[in-house]
């Protein structure tokens, strides 16, 4: 396991502590950490890769949080309604849309990707971390279509809130704070 600092972001607003915790030690070095481990059957390890936490993590609290994840997950795809062909496939990408939607505040971004190299060794990176209305509208009808109506709605009161003031009523994408400037 390594990662790097994030004092490389361009957004020092979003920068926030990594922290990384697992069952078995995993030497440091710096701001990196690597570890290989041969697991043997019936054996395991823990990891929980976290961002502005500091709580104590054990076997029993990673344990528990990923089955209420699982839970959660499993309790929101029950909810949803399609029988038709590849219903697989169908909620996999159902899945995805929802894991785009902005917990914050109900913005659905385009990719929850940061700071992508246009180029390798290039110095421009780009930052997909947007809210297209066109895209949302689309997606967003459909996840109404399979019954996740709630989503939708969080979404609309949200672009109610950062299109309703503007010279312009409806731009045709906004960053996550509900600004234009994208």
């Amino acid at each position: 396991l390594m990662f790097e600092p994030l004092a490389s972001l361009d957004a020092p607003a979003l920068i926030q502590r990594l922290s990384v915790w697992t069952s078995r030690p995993i030497p440091q070095d710096g701001a990196r950490v690597r570890g290989q481990f041969v697991l043997r059957e019936g054996e395991e390890m823990w990891g929980v890769l976290a961002s502005g936490c500091d709580e104590t993590w054990t076997r029993e609290r990673a344990a528990k949080l990923l089955a209420a994840a699982d839970t959660y997950w499993s309790d929101w795809v029950g909810k949803l309604r399609y029988t038709g062909p590849r219903a697989d496939r169908v909620m996999r990408s159902a899945l995805a849309v929802h894991l785009l939607g902005h917990a914050g505040d109900g913005a659905v971004v385009a990719a929850p990707t940061t700071s992508l190299p246009e180029r390798l060794g290039g110095t421009w990176n780009a930052d997909y971390r947007l809210s297209w209305v066109r895209d949302n509208s689309i997606a967003l009808a459909t996840m109404t279509q399979l019954g996740d109506v709630a989503t939708a709605e969080r979404y609309m009161d949200w672009l109610a809130g950062v299109a309703g003031d503007r010279e312009a009523p409806l731009q045709p994408l906004y960053k996550l704070d509900g600004s234009r400037d994208a």
